[in-house]
């Protein structure tokens, strides 16, 4: 968990992150169609494998 986050704001900063890239938004003009999906199944409370030296 990234610090100053509570579990419920990281999962919308998460969510919010991903709809960046499958949304397909721009402001030029042109259509712009992204053949990504993604969808958030459940929550775990398995944590990321590193520490403060990323390792």
């Amino acid at each position: 968990m990234p610090g100053g986050l509570s579990r419920t704001d990281a999962m919308w900063a998460f969510c919010d992150a991903i709809d960046n890239i499958t949304d397909s938004r721009n402001n030029c003009g042109y259509g712009d169609s992204v053949g990504a999906k993604a969808n958030l199944l459940s929550k775990t409370s398995y944590e990321a494998d590193i520490n403060s030296s990323s390792q």
